[in-house]
């Protein structure tokens, strides 16, 4: 086999030091440069035009080229209605605008890549908001082998965890009910070969490989197997925004009125806090917006991370807290499944009152003990890249 590397572009919309998606997809090419010839194509900004991506290029392989792909200016007032709309969701506001203005960006970036006029080995669309926009450039197939995914978030969530009357999950469900578009049909019909993270995420038995949405640095873990961490206390972690989905009643309703619990914990949230969140814990602690760098440090010292998203695939949060040996409760499901062991306490998504039921009695006889375990090693985003390489290699 020739030793000449590969000529390969991915399209990551999201690409950034910060947020978990866009970290993902950062930190997977920036390993994945080294291996081949890379040509990354991603969005200027977040999807309400209020942060731009920026980050250290000289940390890639210097033969690694960018391209910044901004919103078209006629999608910059469907934009500008979204944000409007951001107190529905604060990852992409309401929905079906929010899908609108990415696919006009989505068809600008296949036009931008057909314009390249570039013979590529592998194209590569490293689908960040999952099966739901599957963009334009399987339509490339005939001229690039094309790789589709990863691909996630088929798995419905029960009406019985929540409260009340949630819409964004009705709209949720409906879309997984029809389960698959003709243009991503197209696509994956196309595609050398796609990605999934779950076994409920495979739409079609060929040409496909399960391939995780998250992933881990090793040469980050700077602290030993050895259970050091001062017990007098026990620190949890809560990273990322709080709303419904993410669970924050359950927690709110867990630790309200339970003054044991109150004692026991010191609790730390890592993200966007509303002021009603604030009020409802006064005894937690409140970050607000920090690093990744910031995180580690802080998981280093804590015990325990409770994610009880109620919509996620794996949390990069779940990974990095178990590389910092930090136990973790979560819900079950979501890909967590793969990597179960006795570092991790699951609650099967039930209803809410089963989870404040389950929560509440996993933190009352909680006691800090990691177990060394591997389980988690296949995440390294070195063996991830390579992974990925591997699976170029066979498509060409």
């Amino acid at each position: 086999m020739s030793d000449k590397k590969l000529k390969v572009l991915v399209k990551a919309h999201e690409l950034n030091t910060k947020g978990s998606e866009a970290l993902h997809a950062y930190n997977l090419l920036l390993e994945l440069s080294n291996l081949v010839e890379l040509t990354v194509i991603h969005s200027e900004g977040n999807q309400f035009g209020d942060v731009s991506y920026r980050f250290d290029k000289s940390q890639f392989h210097e033969n690694t080229q960018f391209y910044s792909m901004p919103y078209e200016t006629f999608a910059k007032p469907i934009i500008f209605i979204n944000k409007r709309f951001r107190f529905l969701n604060r990852s992409i506001g309401f929905a079906p605008i929010y899908f609108l203005a990415l696919r006009f960006w989505e068809y600008s970036t296949y036009k931008f890549i057909k314009s390249l006029n570039v013979n590529f080995d592998i194209i590569h669309s490293l689908n960040h908001i999952s099966y739901r926009e599957p963009g334009y450039l399987y339509r490339l197939k005939g001229q690039h082998k094309y790789i589709h995914g990863p691909i996630s978030g088929f798995y419905n969530v029960p009406y019985s965890m929540f409260k009340t009357f949630n819409w964004m999950n009705l709209f949720r469900t409906y879309f997984n009910s029809l389960k698959i578009s003709k243009r991503l049909k197209d696509c994956l019909a196309g595609a050398a070969c796609y990605l999934f993270v779950n076994e409920y995420d495979r739409i079609i038995d060929t040409n496909s490989m399960q391939f995780p949405d998250v992933g881990i640095n090793k040469v980050n873990k700077s602290i030993p197997y050895v259970n050091s961490k001062d017990v007098s206390k026990l620190d949890i972690v809560v990273i990322g925004r709080v709303e419904v989905l993410k669970g924050s009643d359950i927690l709110i309703d867990t630790f309200t009125n339970n003054v044991v619990l109150q004692e026991k914990f010191r609790v730390h949230f890592f993200g966007h806090i509303d002021e009603s969140v604030r009020n409802a814990l006064p005894f937690c602690k409140f970050h607000g917006h920090v690093t990744n760098s910031d995180i580690q440090s802080h998981l280093q010292k804590s015990h325990l991370l409770i994610h009880l998203s109620l919509k996620e695939a794996t949390s990069l949060s779940i990974v990095e807290a178990l590389n910092n040996q930090c136990n973790v409760v979560c819900h079950a499901g979501f890909g967590i499944d793969s990597y179960l062991n006795d570092n991790i306490c699951t609650i099967p998504l039930v209803s809410h009152n089963y989870s404040v039921l389950i929560l509440t009695k996993f933190l009352s006889d909680y006691r800090y003990r990691f177990f060394n375990n591997d389980s988690i090693n296949r995440l390294d985003y070195k063996i991830l890249a390579l992974k990925l390489h591997n699976l170029y290699v066979s498509n060409t």
